[in-house]
């Protein structure tokens, strides 16, 4: 368990796998300091190598390899996108185990809608319509979907202006939704 709430964030291409060795005897250690490692793998990396992090348990993403510089950036967005595991974990404290609050849609009884209308004043509504309801003694349930498919090609943003601009925003929604949560049972 790590005791210093650190997030190790690489890239790996490694076309030969000369480097699987080193990755087996020292992932273990490393993610006895980190709190979560994040890796993209280029597509040109040995198929041995990219076995062997998968079996690793870390998060991991293989990308179409297109310089060091584009690897950096979808790493840094690979981690960041956990956003939404952060703003779900937020709620998770409240509601009692796993959930996912992120995804875009809900079902509410008329009652449910009723309190919901009354109350709810949060600028982001994923986290505080559950929670404005459970702090009622409301059932709330979830279901886990794959939907509002995020595609690289197609949604993604190439400019690097525009990628940083594009994490800042997911940051602030996070916040914003964590906030309402907060705000919820805090107030």
């Amino acid at each position: 368990m790590s005791r210093n709430n650190f997030v190790l964030l690489g890239t790996i291409h490694d076309v030969r796998g000369k480097n699987k060795e080193l990755f087996s005897e020292n992932i273990e250690a490393l993610k006895e300091i980190y709190d979560s490692i994040y890796v993209t793998i280029s597509d040109a990396t040995a198929k041995e190598f990219v076995e062997i992090i998968e079996k690793s348990g870390i998060n991991y993403k293989i990308i179409a390899k297109k310089g060091a510089a584009d690897a950096r950036r979808n790493v840094l967005k690979f981690g960041l996108t956990d956003t939404e595991l952060v703003t779900n974990h937020m709620f998770e404290f409240y509601y009692g185990s796993e959930a996912d609050i992120t995804a875009g849609s809900c079902i509410l009884s008329r009652k449910a809608a009723e309190i919901v209308s009354e109350l709810s004043n949060a600028s982001m509504t994923d986290g505080e319509w559950p929670s404005l309801l459970l702090k009622r003694n409301y059932k709330v349930d979830h279901i886990y979907v794959d939907g509002l498919k995020y595609i690289d090609e197609f949604n993604g943003v190439t400019n690097p202006q525009k990628q940083s601009k594009e994490l800042m925003d997911r940051l602030n929604l996070s916040r914003k939704i964590c906030e309402s949560i907060y705000d919820v049972y805090n107030n």
